[in-house]
């Protein structure tokens, strides 16, 4: 629907304006050079070349002139959304909190006793500090799991095992917390987006072990594929490094099938997430138009620029040391360098959102406006 304050209005070329006098074999001719033009530029586009389309930016709008066209999904050169999930479907703290409940009586069920979760956690980091080499957060977590037996006394052959059990209680848990704790408007987030645009791809993108397609009351029956940081194929380019955004590119050109319009930087893709470094940062360099999750206190009030600064401030604040999710083994040096990609962040959000609810006329807006430019 159009803004009543402000309709939208299509300021016209003099020159095309005035096309309506030119005599038809004009018009022939102006089709055929149309056709030419649209011809190099489909065969120029094969699917060899798309990773190299990725990072590529314009700001030119290839978007209908007609705005209702464009918020009923026709027309639109939209192809994909892709999604963050923790603290963007659901909240982290309480899910991953949950899910180390179920973690530590699956524990003591097999004989560890009670296990403070502070001292298991104590052990994660730990073990993290003396890898030589980067691990899976579920490779670390079994490492955790199995050193926790040791600690308590248990040693025999069965402790890969019990570990393995452990693991797959926490994760069975992480994704039934996701659906209990999921954001009271992600579903109806979600319905509206596939009614809008139903040829759109929607997709996952995470460095955890969340996975849409594993919560089957909730999230599933949206998603078309996950493309996780845990991946053998992605690790150990997780966000924000570019190869995580660039492998699910590549994967929905395989599992969606390649689409000659599908340009990312010309509004092809949005990326939806709440971390100026890991999502809006990162997926931007790849050509996305970034959607910022800002979780904001609903007191909080002052025009929308103000309100985005007032954000990244506290999300830059959050990641100071003192106040780290007790489940994450961030280093100190970590935080300092995400501090900065934050501040970095802030240059490329396309749009912002306080709620999910927000998400689908921020995805009509950033369908119509050129997209910030990439800053060295």
């Amino acid at each position: 629907m159009r803004n009543a304050k402000h309709p939208m209005r299509v300021e016209l070329n003099p020159r095309v304006s005035s096309l309506g006098k030119a005599s038809p074999s004009f018009f022939c001719i102006l089709v055929l050079l149309s056709i030419c033009q649209l011809s190099q530029s489909v065969v120029g586009f094969g699917v060899s070349s798309v990773v190299g389309t990725f990072s590529q930016r314009s700001n030119t709008n290839h978007f209908a002139a007609d705005g209702d066209s464009i918020a009923n999904g026709a027309d639109s050169p939209l192809r994909l959304i892709s999604f963050d999930l923790d603290d963007t479907l659901f909240p982290t703290t309480e899910v991953v909190r949950a899910a180390n409940m179920k973690m530590l009586e699956a524990l003591k069920e097999r004989g560890c006793g009670e296990v403070a979760l502070p001292d298991y956690l104590a052990t994660t980091k730990t073990i993290r500090r003396g890898l030589e080499s980067p691990s899976t957060y579920q490779g670390l977590r079994k490492m955790a799991l199995k050193q926790t037996f040791l600690n308590a006394g248990i040693e025999n052959d069965k402790l890969d095992e019990w570990a393995n059990e452990c693991y797959q209680a926490w994760e069975e848990e992480r994704h039934a917390a996701a659906e209990r704790y999921l954001f009271e408007d992600a579903i109806e987030t979600l319905q509206t987006l596939k009614a809008t645009y139903p040829d759109v791809a929607l997709v996952a993108i995470t460095n955890g072990a969340g996975d849409p397609l594993q919560m089957k009351e909730t999230l599933a029956p949206y998603f078309d594929f996950t493309v996780s940081g845990e991946m053998d194929a992605v690790f150990p380019h997780r966000k924000p490094h570019n190869f995580i955004y660039e492998y699910t590119l590549q994967q929905y050109q395989e599992k969606i099938g390649a689409v000659e319009d599908f340009v990312p930087a010309t509004g092809g893709w949005v990326h939806v997430g709440d971390c100026l470094a890991n999502d809006v940062g990162a997926s931007s360099r790849c050509g996305a138009q970034a959607i910022w999750f800002c979780h904001l206190d609903d007191e909080m009030e002052g025009d929308q620029e103000t309100i985005q600064q007032m954000g990244a401030l506290r999300l830059v604040e959050s990641k100071d040391t003192a106040q780290t999710p007790e489940w994450s083994t961030a280093t100190p040096e970590e935080v300092a360098a995400r501090k900065k990609q934050i501040e970095d962040g802030k240059k490329y959000v396309s749009a912002s959102i306080h709620r999910l609810s927000e998400l689908p006329d921020a995805v009509k807006s950033v369908l119509t406006t050129k997209r910030p430019a990439l800053q060295d």
